[in-house]
């Protein structure tokens, strides 16, 4: 999906539902790019939580639902 979307090093990353974490962390972002993760799952945002503590990144996930959290009208 990297690949295709034409990602650059330079680029912030928005995972909406982001379960474990996987393309947050397989991204292959400089250290200081944002990533933003959004899990509706509490189980699961303890666990991409725990992924990206793992590689080192930047903890940045919110629990709850994407589409309240970031499109309140």
């Amino acid at each position: 999906m990297i690949n295709m979307a034409q990602v650059e090093l330079v680029h912030s990353l928005a995972d909406f539902a982001c379960g474990t974490g996987g393309f947050l962390v397989h991204a292959n972002w400089e250290k200081g790019a944002l990533r933003q993760g959004v899990e509706i799952s509490p189980e699961w945002a303890n666990l991409a939580l725990a992924n990206v503590f793992l590689h080192d990144i930047e903890p940045n996930i919110t629990f709850g639902n994407s589409l309240r959290e970031f499109f309140q009208a």
